[in-house]
């Protein structure tokens, strides 16, 4: 018993029974200051406002999560939206780029209604060259044989010189290996259109034996004469920048400027078929003449 009143157990009863005994005294002796009621109310009153102000924040949060959902999905739409636009701005462009084509190609069967196209897309360069040789996608399958020429709405570009199924090769007026009947629309000057190094370099070509008191002028048109079977006549490919004289080879040429940058060349009409396609045309005194 003597160890009980020495134990930390009697000596907490004691404690607590001590602050019951004062509290108990001090609300008799002053009942209208109980400062436990108070102490309760006071850790009540600051625990209820702790719960109002997380609440609170929770709702600011839930709300800014909102507004930020909101935000990103309305960001999603105008993206969508601006790359709709623009895909509609491509189609715009491109069918307005082919309407201009076909409108250009619609002249020329109105000219020659023996005319066939085929339309192609550039898919590559040929070779490292300068002279801008590139391959298209449509071959044999489509009707494409070799020689036929290959022509943008500008002017004539080149011919293809080599055909597999769903491919072809083109050769390019820039290149030397190009040989095409040509002839000044005003001056009726004939000549062999043929490239050059020096001059595919900058994009340019050459219309090659002509004569020495050559009537061809500065600025005058040049077009396939279509005298050989090959190509249709007057299919127009550039102007001329100046005349000179080869000393390596002999003989008196044109430069010439080709309508159509060859070497930018993205889409290609092939003309397949025309009117005396592969005959070879004589030419009378008459038209010598003209």
């Amino acid at each position: 018993m003597k160890n009980f009143f020495k134990s930390a157990s009697f000596k907490l009863i004691l404690s607590v029974i001590t602050v019951l005994l004062v509290v108990f005294v001090y609300t008799k002796i002053f009942p209208d200051n109980n400062f436990i009621e108070n102490g309760i109310s006071y850790l009540t009153v600051h625990f209820q406002r702790g719960i109002a102000w997380v609440f609170d924040k929770s709702g600011d949060y839930a709300h800014e999560f909102r507004e930020k959902e909101d935000f990103q999905n309305e960001n999603e739409r105008l993206q969508s939206e601006i790359s709709r636009l623009r895909d509609k701005t491509i189609d715009y462009y491109n069918l307005k780029e082919e309407n201009e084509s076909l409108k250009n190609l619609y002249g020329m069967k109105e000219a020659d209604d023996s005319l066939s196209f085929v339309k192609a897309a550039v898919i590559g360069k040929a070779d490292a060259s300068d002279s801008g040789n590139f391959a298209i996608d449509r071959g044999s399958d489509d009707g494409i044989s070799v020689g036929d020429a290959v022509i943008t709405e500008k002017g004539f570009v080149g011919s293809v010189c080599k055909v597999s199924a769903c491919s072809s090769l083109v050769r390019t007026i820039l290149s030397a290996d190009s040989k095409v009947g040509v002839i000044g629309v005003e001056s009726r000057e004939d000549g062999v259109l043929s490239g050059n190094l020096s001059f595919a370099k900058d994009g340019l070509t050459r219309m090659a034996f002509i004569s020495a008191q050559s009537p061809i002028k500065i600025g005058e048109m040049v077009a396939t004469k279509g005298t050989g079977g090959m190509y249709p006549k007057d299919l127009k490919i550039g102007k001329v920048t100046k005349t000179a004289y080869d000393d390596h080879d002999s003989f008196y040429y044109a430069v010439v400027e080709p309508f159509q940058n060859v070497k930018e060349v993205k889409n290609v009409y092939v003309i397949n078929d025309f009117r005396n396609k592969g005959k070879i045309e004589i030419l009378t005194s008459q038209d010598t003449e003209k």
